[in-house]
C-alpha cells in the first residue's frame, strides 16, 4: 500500500513523503532500505517513527496527502489538513462481498477467493469479507474453498511458512 500511489505520484512529477506504519517495524525497515537504496532523497523519502512524529509530520503544509488505514487516525489527518486547506485522499477499505453465481466455475472461484482473501492475512482493504451465494450452492462452494485452502496451505497452515501472520496483537484481537 506503500508503493501503489507512489507510482501515479511520481509518473505526475512530484515528490513524496511516505510516512509507513510503526505497527510493521520490519516491513518499514524495509521500506526506507529500498526507497534509500533506489530513490533519490529529493524526490522520495521515508519519515518512521509513531504518534509523536506522525503530529509532527501532520504540521506541515502539503499539496496532498494521501491515507490508508483505520477511520479514526483518517479523522486526525483530514483534520490536520483542514489547517492548510490540503486535499485528503483516504483508503480505509471497507467490507467487501463476493457474489458467487451458481453456474459460476467452483473451482477457479474458490481459487480467486483463497487468493484474495488470504493474501496478507486477509488485511488488504479490498479483502473478500463475505459470500453472497444461492443456499443450494454454499456447500459446494465451501467445499472447493476448503480444498484450495490445503492446496495451497497444506493441511496445518500454522506450520506453512507461506501462511502470512498477523504482527500485532490489537489486529488479530
Amino acid at each position: 500500500m506503500c508503493f501503489w500511489p507512489l507510482v501515479a505520484i511520481l509518473a505526475a512529477g512530484n515528490t513524496c513523503i511516505i510516512k509507513p506504519s510503526e505497527l510493521a517495524p520490519n516491513s518499514s525497515d524495509l521500506f526506507e532500505n529500498l526507497v534509500k537504496k533506489y530513490f533519490d532523497p529529493r524526490y522520495v523519502t521515508i519519515v518512521q517513527g509513531g504518534v509523536a512524529e506522525t503530529t509532527d509530520l501532520l504540521k506541515e503544509k502539503f499539496d496532498h496527502i494521501m491515507y490508508t488505514g483505520a477511520p479514526p487516525v483518517a479523522k486526525i489527518v483530514m483534520a490536520a489538513a483542514a489547517k492548510h486547506l490540503t486535499p485528503v485522499t483516504l483508503e480505509l477499505g471497507g467490507k467487501c462481498p463476493v457474489v458467487v453465481e451458481p453456474d459460476a466455475d467452483v473451482k477457479k472461484t474458490a481459487e480467486r477467493i483463497v487468493a484474495a482473501k488470504w493474501t496478507n492475512v486477509g488485511q488488504t482493504c479490498i479483502t473478500p469479507d463475505y459470500i453472497l451465494t444461492p443456499k443450494d450452492f454454499q456447500h459446494k462452494l465451501a467445499e472447493a474453498i476448503e480444498e484450495e485452502l490445503k492446496k495451497k496451505y497444506g493441511n496445518e497452515p500454522k506450520e506453512n511458512p507461506l501462511y502470512s501472520r498477523i504482527i500485532n496483537e490489537r489486529h488479530f484481537e
